[in-house]
């Protein structure tokens, strides 16, 4: 099931969560952020998609993927045995 993701403080619309093979990921809206760059003279710019950042993000491949399915359950694990 999908849920939106906010801000804790000010509500603000950061995106939502997608169920995909029983793992649950956040899909984060670029534009409900500010990005700051560290040149000498730091800048502040807002993007629309993140297509238009000035830098690539590289897809998550099968292992990357299989890695965080594992990891959400050894969390969920921990979480309840120190319940």
């Amino acid at each position: 099931m999908n849920k939106k993701i906010y801000c804790k403080e000010c509500h603000a619309d950061w995106g939502v969560t997608a169920l995909i093979s029983g793992v649950e990921w956040m899909c984060i809206k670029i534009c409900s952020f500010v990005l700051e760059f560290p040149d000498p003279n730091p800048r502040r710019k807002m993007f629309k998609k993140w297509k238009e950042l000035p830098f690539g993000i590289p897809e998550a491949n099968v292992d990357e993927i299989c890695q965080h399915a594992k990891d959400a359950v050894e969390d969920d694990f921990d979480f309840e045995l120190s319940l």
